[in-house]
């Protein structure tokens, strides 16, 4: 179980016992940080609605700063884009504290090149929080073929204890393969360049594949699936589907299997800018919103 997973069961029963509740959590994060990720349990931004099951190389899914940079294929040259979620509404609402997450990100391409990077804040009931650094770079093969490198800086710690915090560095390679019906993409993600001093964030290494349809009269679909191996293997399947009324308005859904959960999201394009409004829930922990402001320049 990740540390929010277990920072949420956590806070369930605290609301049983009645014992003091910052104490309470202060006490169990600090013998079992583990397996923080600023994109677990879901996918965020745009990709939050459908948790990224719709991959257009040419859209505002490829264009995600925090995503490899070999899924975007379009002639626009660089964009921003932002980011919040609020996670688990029914666990937060104790005095104000929240659980929430916001990032912010850019990208350029330029001919056959694509650079991204980005940075996300996780802050977890003013008691734990993360920062998570991600670089990519990546280049077009050949035609309808693109590859990229990533590298993500992970520290996490308790709030008032950051001279304890842990870090650590990681790698990914992902590639792209798309064409005028459809995209593949495979990723291999988590491969450790530099581990903490200790154990605790360390994130399992994942490999994840996705099949993507184009946009037609029935909208555009697609199927992601993951493999994680921590301590046994782990399978995750995502089956999605986003529907366009016209060039302004889109409405997508998904539903993913281990843990289950489904999603919902709304996309309203305006000229250069998108935003993107979308809503996760996990039927033990609750409901997750979810903001994204898109600008792209051509």
């Amino acid at each position: 179980m990740s540390i929010r997973s277990g920072m949420i069961h956590n806070h369930t029963l605290y609301q049983r016992t009645c014992l003091n509740l910052r104490w309470f959590i202060a006490a169990l994060l600090v013998p079992t940080i583990s397996q923080a990720a600023s994109n677990e349990p879901f996918s965020m931004g745009y990709s939050m609605g459908n948790n990224g099951t719709i991959m257009q190389p040419e859209g505002i899914s490829g264009r995600q700063p925090w995503l490899p940079a070999c899924l975007y294929a379009d002639s626009l040259h660089y964009g921003l884009t932002v980011c919040g979620i609020d996670y688990y509404d029914p666990m937060d609402n104790f005095e104000g504290n929240y659980i929430g997450q916001v990032a912010l990100g850019g990208w350029y391409a330029r001919s056959r090149f694509i650079a991204k990077a980005a940075y996300a804040y996780f802050n977890a009931l003013n008691l734990y929080n993360e920062q998570q650094g991600f670089c990519s770079m990546g280049m077009r093969l050949v035609k309808h073929l693109q590859a990229s490198i990533e590298i993500t800086g992970l520290r996490a710690g308790l709030t008032r204890e950051s001279q304890n915090s842990l870090s650590e560095l990681y790698c990914g390679v992902s590639c792209l393969a798309y064409g005028k019906n459809g995209a593949f993409s495979f990723s291999c993600n988590h491969i450790p360049l530099l581990a903490a001093s200790k154990q605790g964030i360390d994130e399992p290494l994942s490999a994840a594949a996705g099949l993507y349809a184009r946009f037609d009269q029935y909208g555009s679909q697609g199927l992601v699936c993951q493999v994680t191996h921590e301590k046994d293997w782990a399978f995750r399947c995502s089956l999605g589907e986003e529907f366009c009324w016209n060039k302004y308005l889109a409405l997508c859904g998904a539903v993913a299997m281990n843990p289950f959960a489904f999603f919902f999201g709304c996309t309203i394009s305006l000229g250069r800018s998108t935003s993107s409004f979308s809503l996760a829930n996990h039927m033990q922990l609750g409901w997750s919103k979810g903001l994204t402001i898109d600008y792209a320049q051509p």
